[in-house]
């Protein structure tokens, strides 16, 4: 059974590093806490899953408020360790995440995930997730 849990200090927030860097990978162990100490002072919030003291996953999320859909909870990461995948981790981040929502009231967990990553949108699909909408961006 995993343990999931929001993180604050700064010894825990350290503890995600080998985690994140699977997914975040341009992430240094220098740079780590200072990149995440931006994220998080601009509204998110880091939860972790642990299998006893170890970390096994983590998820990045915030509230958002946008014109189309109200208020939702946008989850920025979903990382579970590549040695845990497919063992209840990722499934137990997003219902700790819809479980906050609802306590706040909110309808909405969104989230975007990348083209290449057809694993994790088999996983999203298994979760009652759907395509609502394309994302783009330009590089300036």
């Amino acid at each position: 059974m995993f343990e999931v849990r929001e993180l604050v200090s700064e010894d825990e927030l350290r503890s995600t590093f080998e985690v994140v860097r699977q997914l975040r990978p341009h992430l240094t162990a220098e740079n780590y806490l200072t990149e995440l100490r931006v994220v998080l002072d601009g509204g998110a919030r880091l939860t972790a899953c642990f299998d006893g003291t170890r970390v096994v996953g983590c998820g990045v999320f915030r509230v958002l408020r946008k014109l189309y859909l109200g208020t939702s909870i946008y989850v920025d990461d979903l990382i579970t360790d590549e040695n845990t995948r497919s063992q209840g981790v990722g499934k137990a981040l997003l219902e700790w995440i819809e479980a906050e929502a609802k306590r706040q009231g909110i309808d909405w967990v969104t989230l975007d995930s990348g083209v290449q990553r057809d694993q994790a949108h088999k996983f999203y699909f298994r979760q009652g997730y759907t395509v609502a909408c394309f994302n783009f961006k330009k590089k300036l």
